[in-house]
């Protein structure tokens, strides 16, 4: 009785792993765009330089000018260097950004607050109402200008 047991448990497994996989989609490669449900570039408001590889949080390293990029989805992103990190690090991080207007001229009237551009020379801008478009950005302790 038991030889039987053990002989329809073997030939049950081998059936079992011997079954063909399933195979789903193939991952996205550099000519797929099935990743993301909106295609994450190349919208309307998009700058010059702009990155389309960020995600939040993640390490960048120009935070200078060209700074914008999209992550996942189209989420307009900033590269921002933060300041006096302990221990010390060497690149920004991808954050958050207002939502973007494309390529602005300083002192340019703006839409409102909350907003950003980048400027021809490829520096961030923000809008700051009267004042219109001024290069800088905001952090937890205010407007920093570039």
């Amino acid at each position: 009785m038991f030889r039987e047991v053990a002989i329809a448990a073997a030939i049950a497994g081998a059936a079992i792993g011997a079954a063909p996989v399933a195979a789903g989609d193939p991952p996205p490669g550099p000519n797929q765009d099935n990743l993301y449900f909106d295609r994450p570039a190349r919208y309307d408001s998009d700058v010059p330089g702009m990155s389309y590889e960020a995600h939040l949080a993640a390490p960048c390293h120009s935070w200078i000018t060209f700074t914008f990029g999209r992550g996942p989805g189209g989420q307009p992103l900033q590269c921002h260097w933060i300041p006096n990190q302990w221990p010390p690090v060497y690149t920004g991080f991808w954050v958050a950004s207002p939502e973007l207007h494309g390529v602005q001229e300083i002192g340019m009237p703006c839409p409102g607050p909350q907003s950003a551009a980048q400027a021809p020379d490829g520096r961030p801008l923000l809008c700051l109402g009267p004042q219109g478009w001024q290069p800088g950005f905001f952090t937890g302790s205010g407007y920093w200008p570039t």
